[in-house]
């Protein structure tokens, strides 16, 4: 073969190559197709096989090497498949686009997520063995053309490629998007599961990569009547003739959940306390937009609320690309009212982001760990007993009525490495693996502790004179995926009852029982009418459909005129609002540190 054919049959030799690799990447990347071989069709072939031909484009233009270029464009694929997969056995979902925002989350909370890498060792070897090839290759493969001149050209082109790339693929209505639309991938939508079973993994990231392009809610013309109709729902009523404002503290406890969603046969004596509270209490269940983590979704909503199923194109992690300016939200809307608003989370300030988002969100301060270093854990993580007393302190430094949001951390996973004091007598007959009856009675035993953390608070609210309720509820249902396979729940993403969590609303001036399952996204209005203060327009609105859209809006059975309203009050609280200064781990509160 003489030197005119080599060049076509390395480039020929290279595209063959990843093609055969974008379908063996596909099959190793889970959750699989069901009946992978028979799956197969063009459609499926060109949307695993696209990707990594565009990145091959771009590294042919800097190298000039095929197959250089080519096993490098396997390794990177590679290490998707195996972000993914890795992914997938902690939460059970794969990986979506917006996951790639997060590598700054994974290194500056190093000491968080090497927990979960620590029994994956085996990928770091994994990966010099496969990074091996392509360096070798490299070095040894020659170039097709060593002119300087056209090779600083392609190399130009590439850089200009790579920065054009992201609205030519990515943004809705793209040719991009328009060719994985014409694809015609059945299933395709917002469940990343199905996304990968009906597209493959590689696919489903082009198509998950709209929501770096996501809308806000739009305001719409026409409809203003409706819109009245929304407002005039403030129905609130004072707590206590001539009484001051209430303290509301409201707790966001880590991976909160009750079992009996899931399994009749999870006894009922493990939530005797927790029954035993809800008999004095407002109580039911609020449906969360997460499962398994993603702790700062439901967070999003519960303090703006604003449903993400708003937002056009989806949003995941609305705390980076949603809340980049300070706007209205309910600690911004308390403030109003002459509240001061502390947000506690024992863990680092920066973790999710939340040292620049909370004063945005209206927080004069925020307590972080950095205010823990003396404090008890239990685990590796602050005990749930310990942000109990520090918000009490908190209380008991303020003259001013308090908004206290907490994010607990005791109960954060994994739990499949020592931790605690689990009680391992507690046996279940029908879950069979050691290792998921371990995890279990890990997570109950901090659970347990939460329990303890609500009773705590009562307890001491009950002893202060000013009135005070307590808002308690879980984030998600913990990332336990081998238990759930024992329980025969396959597809936790897909099942409403692990995207449910338990609450309790706990007033000091009033006791008796009352059962509301509501959105997470219904929270602030919720809050505001068991405390019986005035609601603006927004939240007014916000209570008149909890009342018709209990569990959200999607599904709800209101005329889509009221939607569209609906949208456009969410569209308003958008305008920009007055930023909270940065108050990051402090360890006490006074007023001269509220800045207004």
């Amino acid at each position: 073969m003489d030197d005119r054919v080599k060049p076509w049959v390395r480039s020929a030799a290279a595209v063959l190559l990843l093609v055969v690799a974008a379908l063996a990447l596909s099959w190793i990347a889970v959750p699989r197709p069901q009946a992978y071989f028979s799956h197969l069709s063009m459609a499926y072939v060109l949307a695993n096989t696209l990707p990594m031909l565009v990145v091959f484009a771009l590294i042919f233009c800097l190298t000039l090497r095929p197959l250089s270029s080519a096993l490098l464009t396997i390794f990177a694929a590679t290490l998707v498949v195996l972000g993914s997969n890795f992914k997938f056995s902690v939460v059970s979902q794969p990986l979506v686009m917006s996951d790639f925002l997060m590598a700054d989350q994974v290194v500056g909370n190093a000491d968080l997520f090497n927990t979960y890498f620590v029994e994956q060792w085996y990928l770091g070897v994994l990966l010099l063995v496969l990074l091996a090839p392509p360096v070798l290759v490299l070095f040894l493969e020659k170039p097709l053309n060593k002119r300087r001149p056209l090779r600083a050209g392609l190399a130009l082109f590439a850089l200009v490629a790579a920065i054009s790339i992201p609205g030519w693929a990515f943004k809705q209505g793209s040719p991009g998007q328009q060719i994985y639309a014409a694809l015609d991938l059945p299933s395709y939508g917002r469940n990343p599961i199905a996304n990968v079973k009906a597209g493959g993994l590689l696919g489903s990231l082009v198509g998950s990569a709209s929501e770096f392009y996501f809308e806000m809610p739009r305001r719409t013309t026409g409809n203003d009547s409706k819109r009245q109709e929304l407002v005039r729902a403030a129905i609130a009523q004072p707590a206590a003739s001539g009484q001051p404002y209430p303290d509301l503290i409201v707790v966001q406890s880590e991976a909160f959940f009750d079992f009996r969603l899931l399994d009749t046969r999870f006894p009922n004596d493990f939530y005797e306390s927790w029954d035993r509270l809800k008999r004095n209490a407002i109580h039911g269940f609020i449906r969360v937009d997460t499962y398994g983590g993603a702790t700062l979704r439901t967070e999003f909503s519960a303090l703006t609320g604003i449903p993400l199923e708003l937002f056009s194109g989806g949003v995941d992690y609305p705390y980076f690309s949603v809340v980049t300016y300070p706007f209205h939200s309910l600690p911004r809307y308390l403030r109003s009212l002459g509240y001061e608003t502390i947000a506690i989370h024992p863990y680092t300030a920066s973790f999710w982001n939340r040292d620049l988002v909370y004063p945005r969100l209206g927080f004069d301060q925020l307590i972080s760990v950095a205010s823990f270093q003396e404090a008890a854990r239990d685990g590796p993580y602050v005990s749930d007993a310990a942000v109990c007393k520090k918000i009490l302190d908190v209380l008991q430094e303020l003259s001013r009525p308090a908004f206290v949001f907490v994010v607990t951390m005791e109960n954060h996973g994994p739990w499949s490495f020592e931790r605690g004091s689990p009680d391992m007598s507690r046996k279940f007959d029908y879950i069979n693996d050691p290792a998921a009856m371990l995890a279990l009675n890990r997570y109950l035993y901090h659970q347990q502790n939460g329990m303890r953390m609500a009773q705590c608070l009562i307890e001491a609210l009950k002893q202060r004179r000013r009135p005070a309720a307590l808002l308690f509820f879980g984030d998600h249902a913990p990332a336990i995926p081998n238990v759930y396979r024992e329980l025969g729940l396959s597809n936790p993403w897909g099942s409403q009852a692990i995207m449910t969590v338990p609450f309790l609303a706990w007033r000091s001036w009033r006791h008796a029982p009352e059962r509301r399952d509501f959105h997470i996204s219904y929270l602030p209005s919720f809050l505001l009418g068991i405390s019986g203060l005035k609601m603006d327009d927004f939240f007014a609105a916000n209570a008149y459909m909890r009342k018709r859209c209990k569990m959200g809006l999607k599904g709800c059975n209101v005329d889509e005129e009221t939607k569209s309203a609906y949208a456009g009050l969410v569209s308003d609280r958008f305008a920009p609002a007055e930023a909270t200064p940065k108050a990051a781990g402090k360890a006490t509160v006074s007023r001269n540190q509220v800045l207004q």
